[in-house]
């Protein structure tokens, strides 16, 4: 039978093996042969068919057991199974890799929950974010204001249509010239800083946002915590994409 070993590296095994790390990567990692980080993880599971919370005193585990209980309720909630979580688990080391913590990673994995529920795809929500903030840097002025100036020139195109609509129908040998209405119309936008396709842009926003039921300044918050994590848009896309499947 294999010697035992100091209690320091007793306590880094199950560390290790609650994270999902191998038995064989866990004996590289500490110096240990396989044997001996199999016996301290069968020990460690016999301990924990008794008591979960002793198992965890014995070895000093206790705080990852809590972290792992509270993902496990997590998962629970939004109906995951034990692949997914797996799937969640490497994901979250190819995260940890690159020196993005859990708690940096929470805010984008709720999000993707949310994208998924509205059937909107994650390229097409970071590709909103992009546009709105480009929209607030050209005109100056606040996505609330861009919003309130495209809607009210949607409704007084509207309500130019109507006036056109009720001339024509009372009077069918004469046409309404819309000329001065146009022009007022592009004086207006002038003077806000928008074209049509900027408004367009600010109205597809709108109704992605109203989609998602979030505001504007949730959009934001999410476009500036991938600047905090200081990685290339693309590469965060990709990694997203993967744990969004």
């Amino acid at each position: 039978m294999p010697p035992r070993i100091s209690k320091e590296k007793q306590q880094k095994i199950i560390q290790l093996y609650l994270e999902g790390v191998t038995v064989v990567k866990i004996g590289k990692k500490v110096k240990a042969s396989t044997a001996q980080v199999s016996i301290e993880v069968k020990r460690f599971k016999t301990l924990s068919d008794q008591s979960l919370e002793r198992a965890a005193r014995v070895y000093n585990v206790s705080e990852t057991v809590g972290e792992i209980r509270s993902l496990s309720m997590e998962m629970r909630k939004l109906k995951l199974t034990a692949d997914d979580c797996n799937e969640v688990v490497r994901y979250i080391r190819k995260m940890e890799e690159l020196g993005i913590s859990l708690e940096q990673l929470k805010p984008f994995v709720n999000m993707i929950v949310r994208l998924q529920k509205a059937k909107i795809s994650l390229d097409e929500y970071i590709e909103y974010g992009l546009k709105l903030e480009a929209l607030e840097k050209e005109t100056g002025l606040s996505y609330k204001e861009i919003l309130k100036a495209a809607q009210k020139e949607v409704a007084q195109l509207q309500k130019a249509r109507e006036q056109l609509k009720m001339v024509r129908q009372q009077i069918s040998t004469e046409r309404l010239s819309l000329t001065k209405l146009n022009t007022d119309r592009e004086r207006r936008i002038r003077n806000a800083k928008l074209d049509n396709e900027k408004i367009e842009i600010a109205i597809a926003i709108d109704r992605l946002l109203k989609k998602l039921r979030i505001s504007s300044g949730d959009l934001k918050n999410f476009m500036s915590d991938i600047k905090e994590l200081n990685l290339d848009l693309k590469t965060l896309v990709k990694l997203l994409r993967e744990f969004k499947k």
